[in-house]
């Protein structure tokens, strides 16, 4: 049993001796936060998060699959609920949708630096590095409701017990 000073609602809430919650850290490379990771923080007593952040629904059903594999303690899945996702596209096209949003900013940035006299920062010569790789990958994902909707599907037909999101804009 727990030390009655770590027991909180939140650890009745969830069903787990200790109120730590591993953060659902995933990325277009693979998740921090895999199956190994998540079941043991979930068998030491906290909650396990998989990071599924952009995943496709297929791999999302086998890291929770895994992860039931190794404990048949709680766990959870984070995925991102933007505020506003086109019915279809890639990455790239809602980056580029995204930055359209700030154009009012950029023009207040603009007009400060002229008026201030302040040059334009010049781009500096990048290599290329196995990050650029990663970030082309993540550019041609799809990125739409229809994504974000399936991802959902996954996690209720697997009746996970815990669920987070980030929700508004990427």
């Amino acid at each position: 049993m727990a030390n009655s000073h770590l027991r909180t609602k939140l650890c009745d809430l969830l069903d787990i001796e200790y109120p730590i919650v591993l953060a659902g850290m995933g990325g277009i490379s693979g998740p921090v936060s895999g199956p190994e990771l998540v079941a043991a923080v979930s068998n030491a007593g906290g909650l396990g998060v998989l990071g599924c952040v952009f995943m496709p629904p297929n791999e999302m059903d086998a890291m929770i699959k895994k992860t039931k594999s190794l404990t048949d303690k709680p766990f959870g899945v984070d995925t991102v609920l933007p505020a506003e996702v086109p019915e279809s596209g890639t990455t790239a096209e809602f980056k580029l949708d995204l930055s359209s949003l700030y154009s009012q900013q950029e023009e207040l940035v603009q007009e400060l630096m002229k008026e201030l006299g302040l040059e334009q920062p010049k781009a500096k010569e990048k290599e290329t590095t196995p990050a650029d790789s990663i970030s082309a990958q993540a550019d041609d994902r799809a990125w739409s409701g229809d994504l974000f909707r399936q991802q959902i599907e996954v996690v209720l037909e697997h009746r996970v017990p815990g669920y987070a999101a980030g929700l508004g804009d990427p």
